[in-house]
């Protein structure tokens, strides 16, 4: 009996395993940063930490959608390359990380 290689283990679970949805908590101000800009929305190479970690997530063939929970009073989400995206639902969190996950658990299935 041979061991199976773990490539043929991850193609397996992806054969088995689809439509995973991931939360994003994003809600968040920057309150201990200190920064004029929420941390999400900070740039590498010309794209927010939310545009990189959801572009990472949505190449994953078992992630069929990404849940992105981000305040009420959020003034940057609709300027990045998220917005529109039809596997991009976004949830109304609060300003804790416990508040954020909770409303993105249970989304109101409003894209971009």
């Amino acid at each position: 009996m041979t061991t199976p290689s773990s490539e043929e283990t991850l193609h397996q679970t992806q054969n088995t395993i689809s439509g995973i949805v991931a939360i994003v908590p994003a809600a968040g101000v920057g309150k201990r940063m200190q920064s004029a800009v929420p941390k999400q929305y900070l740039t590498i190479e010309n794209k927010t930490l939310l545009e990189h970690t959801v572009h990472y997530l949505l190449e994953h063939p078992a992630i069929s959608k990404v849940v992105i929970a981000i305040s009420a009073e959020d003034a940057y989400f609709h300027s990045t390359s998220l917005s529109g995206n039809t596997r991009v639902v976004i949830a109304t969190g609060g300003g804790e990380r416990q508040t954020q996950c909770w409303p993105g658990s249970k989304p109101r299935m409003q894209n971009g």
